[in-house]
């Protein structure tokens, strides 16, 4: 079904048998430059035509290879926000997450540096400035489905 709503993406698949026919024909055409002698006078030229042309044939397939698969990397990301949407997670008084389906850790930054820090820290060990605040950090660190 997939196929006929234009969900699921064949072009990739097809540039593959796109790319190897064209560079197969950027090669043979290199190489039958020496039956032109007057156009193309030395061996030198059929090199480059082949070298060259081949080159610039993979940059445009690898450039159209990459829309798609920018494609399904946003789809993907569209997938994974779809789940997160579908979580509920109510917040308790101190800021953190207060959920069954998720695991919380808590970590201090640098209020200068933004580094991760340990929570007795005197010193950043990045920026090695003394901050006696630190921005206080929840992360949601693993899904339970």
């Amino acid at each position: 079904m997939s196929y006929f709503d234009l969900t699921k993406m064949i072009t990739p698949k097809i540039m593959i048998f796109v790319y190897w026919l064209g560079a197969v024909l950027i090669t043979l055409i290199g190489l039958s430059t020496s039956l032109l002698p007057k156009i193309y006078p030395t061996n030198l030229s059929q090199i480059m035509v082949i070298f060259f042309g081949n080159i610039i044939w993979r940059i445009i397939c690898e450039y159209l290879v990459v829309q798609f698969q920018i494609f399904e990397n946003l789809k993907q990301i569209n997938g994974n926000l779809q789940d997160l949407k579908s979580i509920q997670t109510p917040i308790s008084n101190n800021n953190t997450i207060v959920n069954s389906n998720h695991k919380t850790e808590t970590s201090y930054i640098c209020s200068y540096c933004n580094s991760p820090i340990e929570k007795d820290a005197l010193i950043c060990p990045k920026c090695g400035k003394e901050d006696k605040i630190y921005k206080k950090l929840v992360q949601v660190r693993h899904i339970i489905k």
